[in-house]
């Protein structure tokens, strides 16, 4: 009889016991967070904290976002917090995200834009047409790689614009976006970018027009073929090789004895592929 009445008491005592310990892990874990997310400003201690808050996972969120959300926070710890949220995936950082794309520093919109590139959420399409416009060279690219990962073809007007950008990177970029969607309709634009300053941009312009088998483009790209630029030349051939357009074999002959051994090899496979 005894031994039953000493149940309950002893039953109660074990769940406040149980409560306790857990609500002392919780606590425990939470002035870790806060201990890792102080040492974000440490040089020394930075990289290891970073790590512990990323596999702290949503459990580190609440915390993060208080720092991010505060303006007077560094930005150097505030993209820390940013990176922490890309690598996470953290959609409920969505909000605090778009806001920091309002900070000052270019480092943080960035990595902002960057952290909401990794959501694929098609709502932050403005967001990402909207930071095509930013100042900062490094954010406009980055929007633009956001937005190509959406396939959203409203914006291939936005994409064809920036081909006009004053930033080689951004154009490149641009590019890029538009290979994803091999329209017709950007092949006028393309062909304006084989005349670009910056020889990388020429490049991708080339790659990008290879997907088009237009009497235009071959045009075009016969015209590109004046250049001393020996990769040009190259990438043009190979261009060619995959368009398979016989209305080139005699330029490509004549490429057999150019004056750079690679155009020659390119010239002869070229010419291989097309014949069949």
């Amino acid at each position: 009889m005894w031994h039953s009445k000493t149940l309950v008491p002893v039953g109660f005592m074990l769940l406040v016991f149980s409560l306790l310990s857990a609500s002392s892990l919780c606590a425990g874990e939470n002035e870790n967070i806060k201990q890792w997310i102080g040492q974000l400003s440490d040089r020394r201690e930075r990289a290891a904290a970073k790590q512990n808050l990323i596999k702290a996972r949503e459990r580190a969120t609440p915390e993060l976002l208080n720092v991010l959300n505060d303006e007077y926070a560094k930005s150097s710890v505030r993209t820390d917090i940013v990176q922490i949220f890309e690598i996470n995936k953290t959609n409920e950082a969505i909000p605090a995200l778009k806001e920091a794309l309002k900070s000052p520093t270019a480092r943080l919109r960035v990595a902002s834009i960057k952290a909401l590139g990794t959501m694929a959420d098609e709502k932050l399409a403005d967001t990402f047409k909207e930071a095509i416009k930013d100042p900062e060279p490094a954010v406009r690219a980055t929007a633009i790689s956001a937005l190509k990962k959406l396939k959203n073809r409203s914006a291939i007007p936005i994409f064809i614009e920036s081909l006009s950008d004053k930033n080689a990177d951004v154009r490149l970029n641009a590019l890029d976006a538009l290979i994803v969607f091999n329209d017709i309709s950007t092949i006028p634009p393309l062909i304006e970018r084989l005349n670009d300053p910056a020889p990388s941009v020429i490049l991708k312009a080339v790659e990008a027009l290879s997907n088009y088998k237009d009497k235009q483009v071959v045009r075009a790209l016969v015209k590109r073929l004046k250049t001393g630029n020996r990769q040009v030349k190259i990438r043009v051939i190979e261009a060619f090789a995959k368009i398979k357009d016989k209305s080139v074999l005699p330029q490509l002959e004549t490429l057999q004895n150019d004056e750079y051994i690679e155009v020659q090899r390119a010239a002869k496979k070229a010419i291989k592929t097309i014949e069949g």
